[in-house]
């Protein structure tokens, strides 16, 4: 995705005004005399002395749970439309998205596989085909990769290869690859690995290392590459448990060669 396509926090906002600082109401005396004795006030900072900017700045990082600390700090003591409790719903607010799994003939719903968690045992060989079915229930970034038995990293979404659609996706069902074309295995056995990740903001890091992947890279990405998005998938995950505005999914299944 091209730096101009991108939807900043500020723009990617289910609640209004997540990027302005409203001025807590007070009596005119009372702002009088604050005036006077205390000079201009300066802009609202945490306890930590992050304002609202650098905490939006934090979450662009993949710094989620010190920004939600301190989100909560500060919401503890701010009104409920404040913005400080705006953003602290936009990290606690349960981020919706499903990534399922088939396998098999995909024209014979019959031999059409299961969903994610798949069940154990599982086991593809390289003449079976195999898709997914990505579904979000509101705007926001996605993020889906492979790992193959033999370690390499593949991206599957998004590449303009393998989707119809783009970062960020709208509510949406959608099937990766795009719809007609399915996924195989090569020809080493393993464990093979997919990873999914989704955001209401966008992950700096993550969408820089996946921007607009050339057709060599859809295949299979460098190691220093896949090393760093592997590593930011992990920040995800364990971030996952503390901050629900996060969607993370991870699954495994065989692969037992020809």
């Amino acid at each position: 995705m091209s730096s101009n396509e991108r939807t900043s926090l500020p723009d990617l906002k289910p609640w209004p005004g997540i990027h302005r600082i409203s001025p807590v109401s007070l009596a005119v005396f009372s702002i009088l005399v604050g005036l006077l004795v205390f000079g201009l006030p300066s802009p609202s900072r945490t306890r930590a002395g992050f304002t609202l900017e650098d905490l939006k700045a934090m979450i662009g990082q993949g710094r989620y749970a010190p920004a939600l600390e301190s989100v909560n700090f500060e919401a503890s003591r701010t009104p409920g439309d404040s913005p400080w409790n705006i953003l602290a719903d936009f990290l606690k607010k349960e981020l919706k998205a499903t990534l399922d799994f088939h396998f098999g003939n995909p024209y014979d719903s019959k031999s059409t596989g299961g969903k994610n968690p798949l069940p154990s045992g599982v086991a593809l060989t390289s003449a079976d085909p195999y898709w997914l079915e990505a579904e979000t229930f509101e705007k926001c970034f996605l993020y889906v990769f492979q790992k193959d038995s033999s370690g390499r990293l593949v991206q599957l979404f998004p590449g303009p290869n393998h989707a119809e659609v783009k970062n960020p996706v709208s509510p949406e069902r959608f099937r990766l690859p795009k719809p007609g074309w399915s996924f195989f295995l090569d020809n080493i056995p393993g464990t093979e690995t997919v990873y999914a990740a989704a955001f209401r903001w966008e992950f700096n890091e993550l969408a820089e290392l996946c921007d607009q992947p050339s057709p060599e890279e859809m295949s299979f990405l460098g190691e220093q590459k896949a090393a760093r998005i592997l590593a930011c998938l992990d920040r995800v995950k364990t971030s996952r448990r503390l901050v629900p505005g996060l969607f993370y999914s991870e699954f495994q299944f065989s692969h037992v060669g020809r």
